[in-house]
């Protein structure tokens, strides 16, 4: 299991450090949203990135927003979706934090919960069920589980690929 500051060494590792600046980076990356994309270089993007925590049609798994409504969107819109992900999250798609009585520090979705557990949902779609009693503290994050700086990872080319394969172009 990754804690919080692993996965955010990682996300670093594989995105580099993203902008502080999210509207000039969308600004930046808005000629994608022009540009002719190729769907099936799309998936491939899609697959390698977005399948940790996206599910879209048979790729991926459930534990970040399902993204059967994206083809609805302007592309103007995903775009600013996919790159300043904590703009417009719903409080129900809140990244938690909680630390164990075994000293691990887990982060994820809540998936589930009652008066005796619960089930969180982390990256690459894995779930573990904690019992209330071995939770030190569990705390929202107040952003979403999605990282920022995907552009790190992604040109202008691949994202105009990937705004195709989303939207069915």
């Amino acid at each position: 299991q990754r804690g919080t500051g692993e996965m955010t060494d990682l996300a670093k590792k594989l995105f580099g450090e993203a902008s502080s600046d999210r509207g000039a980076v969308i600004k930046d990356y808005m000629t994608a949203t022009t540009m002719k994309g190729d769907a099936h270089k799309g998936q491939a993007v899609f697959s390698t990135i977005c399948v940790a925590c996206h599910r879209h049609g048979t790729l991926g798994v459930d534990v970040g927003p399902p993204l059967s409504d994206v083809k609805v969107k302007p592309p103007e819109g995903l775009l600013s979706d996919i790159l300043d992900p904590n703009r417009m999250f719903e409080a129900r798609w809140s990244a938690y934090q909680i630390d164990l009585n075994d000293g691990r520090t887990l982060s994820g979705l809540i998936e589930n919960e009652n008066s005796d557990s619960v089930v969180l949902a982390m990256m690459g779609g894995t779930k573990e069920t904690l019992r209330r009693g071995d939770i030190k503290e569990m705390k929202s994050l107040d952003r979403s589980l999605m990282p920022v700086g995907l552009e790190a990872g992604i040109n202008k080319e691949q994202m105009a690929d990937l705004l195709a394969f989303l939207l069915g172009k």
